[in-house]
C-alpha cells in the first residue's frame, strides 16, 4: 500500500499530534508499506530525505522557522500538496491528511476524480477547538481565522472516505460537527516501551513535573498557584516545567509574582531521552490543560510508572481511572489540583500503586504497535 501523509507539522517539530504522525508513518513503513510524508522546509531540514525508511518531501522555495508564519506556511502547503497529488497520483493508493493539507488534497482529488482517478482520502483529527476556545485562547483575529479554517476542514471531512481520531471525546465533537459516526474510527496514541528501558535516571527527587507546550490553553498558571499552596505544607518540593511556547514570559512573571520562582525550573525544550529522564526522576506528572485530544504525555508518564493528575475533561478521562492510576480534577481549579497533589506527595505507597496500574494499562492498550495495526486496518478498509 502506497500511503501519502499530508501533515500540518512533522519532524523535527514536536508535539502530541506530530509524534502520532511520525510513529504511525515509521511503523507502517516497517510493516512493508510505502510511506511518503509531505511537509515544509525548516532550518536544518531543507531537502528531501529518508528517515527510518519513510520518504520525506519538503515543499516550497523558502525555509519556514517555527509554526508562527501561518500565511506563508499555508501558501507553501496549499500549492505544494495540490501540485504533488496531481503530479504523482499514479504513485498513491491512499492519502492520510491532517489539518490544513486536507484542503488542497480534497480539491486535487476532485480534479482527479473528474478524469477517472479515485484515491481514498483519510482525515486525522486530534481535537476540535470550536467557536469559544478558538477566540478564548487564540485572540480575536487569529481566533477568527482559525475558527473559519476549522469549520472548512470539518465540512470537507464529511466527504472523506474515513476519519480517524485519537479519543472518544473528539469523536463526539466530530459527530456534533456533522461528520457521520460510521465514518469515524478511534485510534488512540501510544508509547514505545523500548524508549523507556535504556534511559538511566538518578534516584527520584522531590520534583513535580509538567510536560507540554507553554501556551494559554494548557493552564500552567493553575499549576503554579496550586504549587504555592503545596509549598506551605511541604516546603522541600520543586516544580519542573518542560516545554516551550509563547506563554513562557507570562508564566515566569506569574511564578515571580507568587514568590515561588526559586522553586520552579523552566527547562524549555528538551530531547526525548532527557524528557523521559525527568519523568523518571519526578514524583508524579500534572497536566492542567483544558484542551487535550488524548494527552500523550500522560501515557509516557504511566510508562515510567508514575501517577498522573489531569483535568476531568476530554481525552484524559479515557486514560485516567480516577483513584486507580491517577486523579481527575476540576478544570481551572488550583484548589482541586492542590488537594490531590498533596495527597500524592504524602503517600509514597499510593504513588507506587498508581504508577504500577498505569504501567500495566499502557502495556495492554497504548503502544505504537497497536496504534499502527489499527491505522493499517482503517486504511485497508478505505481501499476496499
Amino acid at each position: 500500500m502506497r500511503v501519502l501523509f499530508g501533515c500540518d507539522y512533522f519532524h523535527p517539530i514536536v508535539g502530541g499530534g506530530e509524534e502520532w504522525n511520525k510513529q504511525v508513518a515509521f511503523r507502517l513503513n516497517k510493516k512493508g508499506h510505502d510511506v511518503t510524508v509531505l511537509t515544509y522546509k525548516v532550518p536544518g531540514y531543507r531537502v528531501d530525505s529518508i528517515l527510518n525508511g519513510v520518504k520525506i518531501r519538503r515543499m516550497g522555495p523558502c525555509i519556514i522557522t517555527g509554526t508562527r508564519p501561518y500565511l506563508r506556511r499555508a501558501l507553501v502547503q496549499g500549492l505544494g500538496v495540490f501540485h504533488y497529488v496531481l503530479k504523482n497520483h499514479d504513485e498513491i493508493d491512499v492519502i492520510q491528511t491532517q489539518a490544513f493539507p486536507l484542503i488542497p488534497s480534497y480539491f486535487a482529488l476532485r480534479i482527479l476524480r473528474y478524469f477517472g482517478w479515485k484515491i481514498p482520502l483519510t482525515v486525522v483529527w486530534h481535537d476540535v477547538y470550536g467557536f469559544q476556545n478558538n477566540f478564548r485562547f487564540k485572540g480575536f483575529l487569529k481566533g477568527f481565522i482559525r475558527y473559519i479554517t476549522e469549520l472548512s476542514l470539518l465540512r470537507l471531512s464529511r466527504y472523506a472516505s474515513l476519519v480517524i481520531t485519537v479519543s472518544e471525546s473528539t469523536k463526539r465533537k466530530l459527530i456534533h460537527s456533522g461528520i457521520p459516526s460510521e465514518k469515524i474510527r478511534v485510534v488512540y496514541g501510544g508509547v514505545d516501551l523500548n524508549d523507556f528501558e535504556g534511559i538511566e535516571s538518578d534516584d527520584p527527587k522531590n520534583n513535580l513535573l509538567y510536560v507540554g507546550r507553554i501556551v494559554p490553553e494548557k493552564r500552567v498558571e493553575d499549576l503554579l498557584e496550586a504549587f504555592k499552596l503545596l509549598l506551605a505544607e511541604e516546603s522541600e518540593l520543586n516544580l519542573v516545567i518542560v516545554g516551550s511556547g509563547n506563554w513562557m514570559d507570562n508564566l515566569k512573571a506569574h511564578a515571580k509574582y507568587l514568590g515561588i520562582d526559586d522553586r520552579v525550573n523552566f527547562t524549555g525544550f528538551v530531547s526525548n531521552s532527557e524528557k523521559i529522564k525527568l519523568i523518571k526522576e519526578s514524583m508524579f506528572l500534572v497536566l492542567p490543560s483544558l484542551m487535550e485530544g488524548l494527552g500523550l504525555v500522560l501515557l509516557e508518564a504511566m510508562a515510567c510508572g508514575k501517577p498522573v493528575i489531569a483535568i476531568n475533561r476530554g481525552g484524559p478521562r479515557e486514560v485516567i481511572e480516577h483513584g486507580v492510576n491517577g486523579f481527575l480534577v476540576e478544570p481551572c481549579s488550583s484548589d482541586s489540583l492542590f488537594e490531590f497533589m498533596l495527597r500524592l506527595v504524602r503517600d509514597a505507597q499510593l504513588r507506587e500503586k498508581m504508577g504500577g496500574e498505569g504501567k500495566r494499562l499502557v502495556k495492554k492498550k497504548f503502544t505504537w504497535g497497536i496504534v499502527a495495526d489499527r491505522v493499517e486496518e482503517a486504511l485497508v478498509e478505505t481501499l476496499s
